[in-house]
This record gives C-alpha cells, structure tokens and sequence, in this order.
C-alpha cells in the first residue's frame, strides 16, 4: 500500500481511463446528470476543507469521491465529444444540403486524391442555417485547387456523408472503427464543382505557422536534391511527413521492427532535446541562465513537435521532457513513473480519444518497459570495453522496449521481428546520424558550397539507412507472420511477462510459478483455438471489383476459385492472408474460372473440393454458379446450399428456382446495382434469403 502511495498521478490515471472508456463504449447508459456531478465536486469541497474535523479512520472518503467525480467528468467529456446521436451533430441533417466545414488536420495529398479531416460547424437545413459539430473525412478529386488547401480553410461544400463501411472481407479493415477511434463518424467523396473555399485562417495560428515552416523546411530537402525514397525517410524521420512513404517502404521498415523511424517519436524527440543541451550547455553556470535554458528547451521542443504534426508519440515525448527539464530546473528528481502518469493524464484530458490511438498506447508501453526491464536487461553483461558496453546498452533498450510491446504488436500486427536486434544495431546509430545531419542540412540549406556537401553526405547517410533495412528484410526467416492471438490471449502474455520480471528482481518461486501457470494457460488458449479452427471450415464468397471470388477454407487449407486478378490488390490480399492466417491455413490452392467458358472437365481435390461444370462442392456442401446466362438441362430436383449469380444474367429468381433448390441467393460484386435491387424484391417476395454483396459486403456460410 505503502508502494503505491508513491505514484497518485498513475491512480488518478487509471479512474480517467475507466471514465473515458465508459463514456466511449457504453452507449446504452445515459449520462450522468449535472445534479450528481455538482453534488459529487460539493462533497470533495467539503472533505478537502474539514479534513481535519474528520476520524482518521475516513481519510479514505476524500480519496474515494475525488476519484468518482473524475470518473463521471471524463464519462461526461467523452460523450458529448463522441455523440453522434446528438441533435446537434451533423450527422442527423439530410445527406443533401449545404454545409460550412473547417479544415483541422494538415492535407494529404493521396495519388488520386486529397485527404482532409473537417470540423463541420453549419449545416443548412430546411433553408436556415444550423449550429452543427462533429468531424467527418473527406477525399476531394484531386485537381489544382484540391493540391493548394492548407489547414485552417474553411469550406463550403455538398453534404454528402455517409456511415464509414465496415469491413467487406473476412481479414479486411474496418474503416468504421478506426474512423471512431479518431473521433471521425462520416465521410465522403467529392468531385470538382460539389465545393469551394469562402475562408482562411480559422484554424489555430501557432499551428498555422508550424505548418507553414514545415513546407518551407521540407521544400529545403528537395532543393538540396534529396528525392524518392531518401526524402520519404527523411521527411518523415524529421519533419513528421509520411504522405510519400509507399508500399516498398512501409513492408521493409515493417518486417524488420523499425517502424517507429518512419514517424516521429520519443527517440526523435530525445535527440534533439540532446542536442539543444549540447547547444545551448553555456548556460549552465547561472541560476537565471538555467531557468532561461529550461524555458528555451521547453519552447523549442514544442515547437519541433508542432512542426512535426504532434502525433500522439510526439505529445507523449514533449511533454515528459518538459517535465523532465522543469524538474531539473528546480533541482528536484521526479519519479519517473509519476512523469509518465502526470502526461498521460493531461493528454487525455486534452484529447480523450487519444487512449484509443495505437501509436499512443504503444508509445507508452515501451518507455514504461524501458524504464522498468532496461537496468536488469543491461546487468546482464557487464563489461569495461567501450563499444561493447554502447552495443550492449543498444541492445538492451530494444530487449526492453521489444518484450513490453510484444503482446500488443502480436494482436494488432501478427507478426514478429526476428532479427529486430540487429536491425536496432543499423537503425539508432544511423538515425541518430541521419537527424544531427538533417538539421544541419536544414539549418545550412541557403549556403552554397557547404549546403552542396551536407546534403550529399546526408543523402548518403539516409540511403545507408534505407539500403540497411532491405537488406535486413530480405533475409530468410527475418519475419515470423500469421501470429494470431485474442484479447484475452495478450492480456495472458501480459501477466507472463509481469510475473517472469518480478521473479528476476526477487528471486521468489512463487513469480516463477505464477508465470508457468499463466503460460501454460496461455498454450492451452492456443491449442483450443487451433483445435476449433480444424474443426470448422466456411465457403465465402468475397467482395471484389466487379468479379467472381469463392473461398472454400477451414481445417488447414483453402481452395481458392474465380477470377483470380482480385490478388493483384495489394490491400485485398493483405485482408485474405490475414484471414487465412487467422483460421490456421496451411495448404492453398488456387484454380482459376473463366465465367463465359463452362469447364466440363471434372476436378476433385484430395476428395474433399470438387469442380464439376456449373457446381463447387466442399464436403457436405454445395454451391450453384450462374453466369451471364441460365444453364441448360436442369430440373428443380438439384439442391444447393446456397446459389451465386454473377455477370448480370439475364434471369428471374422464379427461373432459378425452377432449375435449382437452394435456400439462398448470393449476388456477387459482378452484378449492377439495379439488377441485384430487383433480384432482391422479387427473392423478398417468395420468402427466399437473398445476400448483395455489393451492399453487405463478403457472404459467408460457416459450418
């Protein structure tokens, strides 16, 4: 009890959380109402001014009631920001009128389009204009005036939002989530003439003017040559500009664990904050001077971050370094465990959505795991020889910070970086390189000669860093992919880890025993899963750009049949492999089906998938097949589990079910919107089950 007396501002951490999370995810509760609120403040007023006319034994009300009224506060905070159902939320106005919207995020400029984030303030409806709140994302067509918008705007545009999609495919993204995670509850899509700009600057000005220099430091980098991958890299290593990453990139940096380069972070933040100590060292001597070296740290580091687009690993850094220099300015040693509480807590105040951001929580999580495993990772290995010692101590960070993420990253990533200590060998000295480089390239940009050879020696530097990282990705068995755990499973490894670090530090069996139990529960949890994915198996017929795609998966393999072209999207194949992951498929075989041409020859596949002419049939299943016309030949005595039309044929449901016995229709993403509406009202009026995927995404038949 003693113990945890020492860290209040991690408690008072833990009941904003439970609040935030409440307000977020329990809909169905109402929100507290002010009456209780004000009675609750009232009665923390009372206790904290009488304490002392209060029995010793009830110092704990005080303790008790501040933590209630904190709870109900960032329940009432976060509902009213996350109120879709609002009557002031935009969202409930027609999908049709007018709207006025401001831009609040920086613009990103996409290959086809421009990606922005508005605040929607006025809705016009019913011919008056409306007070509205609430954030929606935007793609534009992508034109001249699209590419010149900048943060702050303000928009006049055609309110034409609409619900985020869930996922269409088993394994795909669901943007509706993610989308309110951030806060956002619509978007849309809008071509040339459906908006324009009636305003500028309303955003914030400090943030403005960050933006601003951010272009013209980044307009720096192109003028001192630096192009393609190399200034992706450096763009987002410094500047906090990741819109040219692309594919190749991403996958690299992803596979060998050094993703945390590619976004501005802790590590970036502690260079430089390195650096203006280095700097700015003269003003070390003076009590004034170091008050005035604290502010000028603390100004410049924020500014940096703004600069960098206060991502949520940014805000997380800057201000426990703010804390850290405010700390040593007034010559105390502050806990660092309560600096870690003191930030998060009024980060979350600040923005409560930021609990849910996944670059925050993770940001958190390592330097937590830092300051707690780094010491006995390190003591491990001790050594008197210079370079060893500074390998080591690299390699005991990333012990450290790998082992405190590895539960999150497994269950949000699936995958695992195995050679993740030797890509930290190449990434930390080489971005440590690349940053000091980068500011001098920076700062000397104007200067012919010497900006001529900083930026050449920084190219390189950046193109080592780049040239490092493939090398690393590109060997065998640099990945291990297709780890899939549950929630319950991460929060098991979790307590794994607790316990496998408390018997480290005090050597009791008990931890050790602890830690076998929770392990060999978490096996167990495995081994069901993978018992249960053998078990079962599905048909599913996936939602793709206007083709034919059927999956028949399950106890250890996949039968894939169609159009196979649907496997050149990237994003597609990415969702299926992870799908497939996710119920243990080990064996894939991919047939390709032309829809015009019927294939009469009869294919069987170790007894368990059949292709016969019109028919697929996996196990006890089968599944009809209809192409661009109805099959000849066939009488209503052939049943099926479910029928796929495709191509738009030209028949009714009332034909088919002439000709075949099935208890539902599936229309595929082939087909027009106006022939799967009328093949759904007629199959509604003879009482059959029919599935759109064009509208309700991948059909799925488990069994």
């Amino acid at each position: 009890m003693l113990f945890w007396k020492q860290f209040p501002f991690i408690r008072l951490t833990i009941t904003l959380i439970i609040g935030i999370f409440g307000g977020f995810t329990c809909d169905s509760i109402p929100d507290p109402p002010s009456f209780l609120i004000i009675a609750t403040a009232g009665i923390v007023f009372f206790v904290f001014f009488f304490s002392k006319r209060i029995s010793y034994r009830f110092r704990w009300l005080s303790g008790c009631f501040i933590y209630i009224l904190l709870t109900l506060l960032a329940f009432r905070i976060t509902r009213q920001q996350n109120d879709i159902h609002s009557p002031s939320h935009f969202a409930n106005f027609n999908t049709e009128g007018l709207c006025i919207a401001d831009i609040v995020e920086p613009v990103v400029q996409k290959e086809r389009s421009t990606k922005i984030i508005l605040k929607v303030i006025a809705v016009k409806s019913g011919g008056q204009w409306k007070k509205t709140f609430g954030n929606g994302l935007v793609y534009l067509q992508k034109d001249s005036l699209s590419q010149s918008l900048f943060y702050g705007d303000r928009l006049l545009l055609r309110n034409k939002f609409t619900e985020p999609g869930q996922a269409l495919n088993p394994g795909g993204f669901d943007t509706r989530k993610y989308l309110k995670y951030k806060g956002i509850s619509r978007q849309a899509y809008l071509k040339q003439g459906y908006w324009k700009v009636i305003g500028k600057n309303t955003g914030n000005p400090v943030i403005s003017m960050a933006l601003s220099w951010r272009n013209t430091l980044l307009d720096i980098f192109r003028k001192n040559g630096l192009r393609g991958k190399e200034f992706a890299v450096a763009a987002a290593l410094l500047l906090g500009y990741v819109d040219e990453i692309d594919a190749d990139l991403m996958h690299d940096y992803s596979v060998t664990g050094a993703m945390h380069i590619l976004s501005v972070s802790g590590m970036h933040v502690g260079v430089i904050f390195l650096f203006l100590e280095k700097v700015l060292g003269f003003l070390n001597k003076k009590r004034r001077d170091i008050l005035l070296k604290a502010i000028l740290c603390i100004v410049l580091i924020w500014i940096y971050s703004l600069i960098t687009g206060l991502s949520p690993a940014v805000l997380r850094a800057a201000t426990m370094i703010s804390l850290v220099i405010i700390g040593n300015s007034l010559r105390r040693n502050p806990n660092i465990f309560n600096i870690l509480g003191v930030s998060f807590f009024f980060l979350l105040i600040w923005e409560p959505n930021l609990l849910f951001d996944l670059g925050f929580q993770l940001s958190y999580i390592a330097v937590a795991g830092i300051v707690i495993l780094y010491k006995p990772v390190y003591d491990l290995f001790l050594t008197e020889n210079w370079l060893l010692e500074k390998v080591w101590s690299i390699l005991a960070v990333s012990v450290a910070a790998q082992l405190s993420t590895l539960p999150v990253c497994l269950y949000f990533f699936h995958q695992f970086p195995n050679l993740f200590m030797i890509t930290n060998l190449i990434v930390v000295p080489l971005s440590n390189l690349v940053i000091y480089l980068g500011i001098f390239c920076l700062a000397l940009g104007s200067i012919p000669i010497v900006s001529y050879l900083i930026s050449k020696i920084f190219y390189f530097s950046v193109w080592s860093l780049n040239a490092g990282i493939h090398f690393i990705g590109s060997l065998p068995y640099a990945v291990t992919q297709g780890i899939f755990i549950t929630q319950p499973d991460m929060i098991l490894l979790y307590f794994v880890i607790l316990f496998a670090v408390l018997f480290a530090f005090e050597k009791k069996k008990k931890w050790c025993f602890l830690a076998l139990f929770i392990l060999l529960n978490f096996n167990a949890s495995l081994l069901f899963q993978k018992v249960k994915a053998i078990e079962n198996a599905r048909m599913v017929v996936y939602q793709t750009k206007n083709s034919f795609l059927i999956d028949c998966a399950g106890r250890g393999e996949s039968f894939l049949a169609g159009n196979l072209r649907a496997l050149d999207d990237a994003f597609f194949l990415q969702g299926m492999n992870k799908f497939h992951s996710s119920i243990r498929v080990k064996e894939k075989f991919r047939m390709v089906m032309v829809p015009d041409v019927v294939n009469s020859n009869r294919l069987l596949v170790k007894d368990r998938y059949l292709k016969e002419q019109h028919f697929i049939g996996y196990w006890d299943k089968r599944v009809g097949m209809i192409s661009r016309k109805l099959p000849s030949g066939f009488s209503g005595s052939v049943k099926l589990d479910f029928l796929v039309i495709s191509s738009n044929p030209k028949v009714t449901i009332r034909d088919l079910l002439r000709n075949f016995k099935t208890r539902v229709v599936v229309l595929d993403a082939s087909n027009s919107m106006t022939s799967c509406k009328r093949w759904k009202e007629e199959a509604a009026g003879l009482g059959l089950k029919c599935h759109s995927i064009r509208e309700s995404g991948a059909f799925i038949l488990d069994f």
